[in-house]
């Protein structure tokens, strides 16, 4: 029979916890329990490494356009692209509503003139996320998450018979993803779309005196007084009625000027309360004037909405063209310091969007701009997390190198504890940062480093890659809270930019506390909360406009954090970079080609017939490039899954452009 004997006052010694321990008798007691704790202290330890996994680097391409609106390729075309780059991650951002219209007064909304190109709403909300939800579960090597492109406000300036119209803020963006339901597609509070209930409230005035007229005129009528005037003029209440209908998309109109940020930040509060994530992109976008059609566009740069707008998750910090809102004391930086203050309740993430559109063609190219997700493991929620919690960097690369980081971490010299990107550490002494820097191809490469605390630049050092740095920064002020992050430069097109990591200063832990809180669960990695201490004053923006955030009151300095439970002594794990493989970036070839030839052999297509188009997409509804008549030879490229009568769409060359032709029009040599 098993017996569970525990220690008896006489010192018994046969406990479960014992009997590993060799039987020295009770003279030896003490040594015995000295030799116990050093066990209990290996075995916690050892039980601990698993909490602290590595964190596994994703790369990721955000801003990717599909067929589904202003793209060239289909879902699986991209997801293709993706395995052939050794990309992880696809952040889809499709156009919620491309249309803008323009009416007549006084019925603008009945007579009126509307450019409308493809979106996911005039597709389908439900097969937009099914197709992505769908190829996701086929494609292993690349996760693929869904979202959205919104432009939601433009207001109009001139007149069409003076043909100076010019439509303002259309290219002023969000990109939302998390939403996971088609009707939170549909009731995005954005102009020109769905029927909605939302603000029929607010809207309902002008009806209101509408209907009280129209009575009053059908009255009249009914009574048969005057009629030539009071028929004409039921006619025309009935048509107001309509164009002034309440159930609109939008409680704004394109009609009455500009709004400030109210449309946008109507937007962000939508879609948080469904539980998604809103970033600002090309905030500082140079080619602000275009036409559409026969309409002017003109969107200046706003960097100042993302101090203007607030409860947003992020913002484009690297794209294809510069971003001078993340050099250092720039509005990024102003932002931050807002969140150390206690004037925002949460920080600013900083992104990578790419905003590709169409292979082979002038705009971005595939993979040029990326975002590396530290993760746990590879999947949509822990991408997610990761996203919401700002453990991210971006970067922008020339080719199929880019740059990595390999540690960014900021330590409690005294306490052991760490934090990474994202996070907050609460130290009670000087910081110590640790920074790895390299290049994914191995080789050597001159850069620009700079590690910002605070919105001002505490070190700058020109230097060659691979590095690493281990600083302790021995004047930051204890008494404020602080954040530090990095931007690295090589070249205007080769450059990393990340997240800050967050430190909160108190009190000198007990170490005798800290030993005795040794756990074995994982631990739970919090976001940064506004500090209560009063933090300087925010670097100054030149370029900033006035904005309209409320004055922040000064706090007292704060107290010793609340220890729930003490904090670990053992070190948080390093960020593990995970290999890239070295793949040109641009238009790949796809991984299944019917009656494959060898590499060097070049195979091209025959042209049938004359005045054959090439397409800049998938389908007859893509405009046009150019036209090809019989016999003309074009280079194959590869065969796309977009079908018409059984027969493929296939992507070829036409110089040195790519285009698309229908493969019932052309033969194969």
């Amino acid at each position: 029979m098993n017996k569970t004997c525990s220690k008896t006052d006489g010192g018994s010694e046969t406990g479960p916890f014992f009997r590993f321990l060799p039987r020295l008798g009770k003279s030896t007691y003490f040594f015995r329990l000295v030799l116990f704790i050093v066990v209990l202290a290996g075995g916690v330890l050892s039980a601990q490494a698993p909490a602290f996994a590595k964190y596994l680097q994703l790369e990721g391409v955000a801003d990717i356009k599909t067929i589904y609106s202003r793209g060239c390729s289909n879902v699986q075309d991209t997801a293709e692209m993706a395995v052939q780059a050794g990309i992880d991650i696809i952040l889809y951002n499709d156009r919620a509503r491309d249309s803008i219209q323009y009416g007549i007064f006084p019925l603008k909304r009945l007579l009126k003139k509307t450019n409308e190109g493809r979106s996911i709403l005039n597709t389908s909300p439900d097969v937009y996320l099914s197709n992505i939800n769908e190829k996701d579960k086929q494609f292993r090597e690349t996760l693929l998450i869904p979202g959205t492109d919104v432009s939601p406000f433009y207001y109009w300036t001139g007149s069409v018979f003076k043909k100076n119209l010019i439509a303002h803020n259309w290219d002023k963006r969000l990109s939302i993803i998390g939403l996971t339901k088609g009707e939170d597609f549909e009731q995005l509070p954005i102009l020109d779309s769905n029927f909605s209930l939302k603000y029929a409230g607010k809207l309902f005035n002008p009806v209101l005196g509408l209907g009280f007229l129209l009575i009053v005129t059908g009255a009249m009528i009914y009574k048969n007084f005057y009629r030539p005037a009071t028929v004409p003029l039921a006619i025309l209440l009935v048509l107001l009625l309509f164009n002034n209908h309440p159930f609109r998309s939008s409680p704004f109109d394109q009609y009455d000027g500009d709004r400030g940020i109210k449309p946008y930040q109507e937007v962000i509060d939508y879609a948080v309360s469904k539980g998604a994530m809103v970033f600002w992109n090309d905030v500082e976008a140079a080619n602000g004037k275009r036409e559409w059609a026969t309409i002017k566009l003109e969107t200046e740069a706003h960097p100042e909405d993302l101090v203007l707008s607030q409860n947003y998750t992020g913002f484009q910090a690297v794209g294809d063209e510069p971003v001078p809102v993340v050099e250092p004391g720039n509005v990024w930086d102003h932002v931050l310091m807002e969140y150390l203050r206690g004037g925002r309740n949460q920080p600013v993430w900083g992104y990578g969007a790419n905003d590709f559109q169409c292979a082979g063609e002038s705009g971005p190219i595939f993979g040029a701009t990326r975002t590396v997700f530290l993760v746990r493991e590879k999947s949509r929620p822990a991408v997610m997390d990761a996203m919401r919690k700002g453990r991210m960097y971006a970067v922008r690369q020339p080719g199929p190198e880019r740059l990595s980081l390999g540690e960014f971490i900021v330590k409690d010299v005294a306490t052991g504890k760490k934090a990474t990107l994202g996070e907050q550490l609460v130290s009670t002494d000087s910081p110590e940062i640790s920074l790895k820097i390299h290049s994914t191809d191995g080789k050597e490469k001159r850069v620009r480093v700079f590690l910002i605390r605070n919105g001002k630049v505490v070190k700058r050092e020109s230097v060659v890659l691979p590095y690493e740095l281990k600083w302790v920064d021995s004047e930051v002020d204890q008494s404020q809270p602080a954040y530090y992050r990095v931007n690295v430069v090589a070249s205007p097109v080769d450059l990393l930019v990340a997240n800050p990591v967050f430190v909160k200063f108190g009190k000198t832990a007990s170490v005798a506390a800290t030993v005795a809180s040794v756990e074995t669960e994982m631990p739970v990695l919090e976001e940064p909360e506004a500090p209560s201490a009063e933090s300087p004053e925010p670097p100054e923006v030149a370029s900033l406009q006035k904005t309209e955030n409320p004055e922040v009151a000064r706090l007292e300095t704060p107290k010793a954090p609340e220890v729930v439970k003490p904090p670990r002594p053992a070190p948080v794990p390093e960020i593990v970079q995970k290999p890239s493989p070295p793949v040109a970036i641009g238009a790949p070839a796809p991984p299944r080609v019917e009656s494959p030839k060898p590499a060097a052999l070049e195979q091209y297509v025959r042209v049938l017939i004359d005045d054959v188009s090439l397409k800049q997409g998938p389908g007859a509804v893509f405009p046009e490039m150019k036209k090809v008549n019989k016999g003309d030879r074009l280079a194959f490229v590869r065969r796309t899954t977009v079908l018409f009568n059984d027969k493929a769409w296939l992507v070829v060359k036409s110089g040195d452009r790519l285009a698309y032709v229908w493969e019932g029009l052309v033969e194969l040599e």
